[in-house]
C-alpha cells in the first residue's frame, strides 16, 4: 500500500475543490455556502478518513450518528467534531475525536493530506476533512452516546457511477428536502455534508490505481 499512500499524497496537492463540492451540493446550498463564506461566521471542526486494508482491499470508515434533538441526527458521518481549544490543531482534532468516537488510537493514525474545507450553514462550522493511513489492530470501540453503528466501507465503491443517487429527506420540524443528491455506501443513504465531502476525495481517487 505504500504506492498507494505516495500516489494520494501526490495528487492531493492538486484539489478539484468546490467543482467537486457542487456534484452533491442541494439545490440552493451553493449561495448559502458563498454567503457564510464571506461572513467569517463558522466555527472550526474536523474529521477523519481513516484508510485501512482489509482483506487485501482498501476501505475507509463511516459512523451513524444516533437520533437526537439536532441538525444532524441520524445521518452518516466521519468521525469528527468541533476543535477543542487544548487541540494543538485541527488534525489533532480529526485524531482526538476518532479516538474518542471509534476507539482508534491517534499514534496509530499516520498523516496523507487534507482535502478542502467545507461550509455547513445549518450549524456554521467549517469542517476541514483529514486523511490518515491506519496502521492498528483493526478493532473498533463505538462511543455509545454518540456513534450508533460503525460502518466500513470498500474504497472502490466510492467509484462506481450506481452509487450516486438522488432522494427526498426528512429533517427537523417536519421539513422535507427534495431531490438531493447522495451515495449509496453500506446500505446507508450518505448525504449533506459528508457526501459532499466524499465527492471530492472520489475525483482525487479517480486518477489513481489501487
Amino acid at each position: 500500500m505504500e504506492r498507494f499512500v505516495h500516489q494520494l499524497k501526490n495528487a492531493l496537492e492538486y484539489l478539484p475543490g468546490e467543482d467537486a463540492h457542487s456534484l452533491m451540493l442541494p439545490r440552493n446550498r451553493a449561495e448559502s455556502v458563498r454567503q457564510l463564506k464571506e461572513d467569517n461566521d463558522f466555527r472550526e471542526s474536523a474529521v477523519a478518513i481513516i484508510l485501512f486494508e482489509k482483506e487485501r482491499k482498501l476501505h475507509f470508515t463511516l459512523i451513524q450518528r444516533p437520533d437526537y434533538n439536532g441538525a444532524h441526527s441520524g445521518q452518516v458521518a466521519f468521525p469528527g467534531g468541533k476543535q477543542d481549544k487544548t487541540d494543538l490543531s485541527l488534525w489533532h482534532t480529526a485524531k482526538r475525536e476518532s479516538r474518542e468516537e471509534i476507539g482508534v488510537r491517534e499514534e496509530d493514525l499516520k498523516e496523507i493530506g487534507a482535502l478542502t474545507p467545507i461550509y455547513i450553514p445549518v450549524s456554521k462550522f467549517r469542517v476541514s476533512p483529514f486523511i490518515f493511513w491506519w496502521e492498528g489492530s483493526y478493532s473498533f470501540v463505538a462511543d455509545e452516546r454518540e456513534v450508533d453503528e460503525i460502518l466500513i466501507v470498500p474504497l472502490s465503491d466510492l467509484l462506481e457511477e450506481h452509487r450516486i443517487k438522488s432522494s427526498q429527506f426528512k429533517v427537523g420540524g417536519g421539513l422535507t428536502l427534495k431531490d438531493i443528491p447522495f451515495f449509496d455506501l453500506a446500505d446507508k443513504r450518505v448525504w449533506g455534508a459528508t457526501a459532499i465531502i466524499l465527492s471530492e476525495f472520489r475525483a482525487v481517487l479517480q486518477h489513481l490505481s489501487f
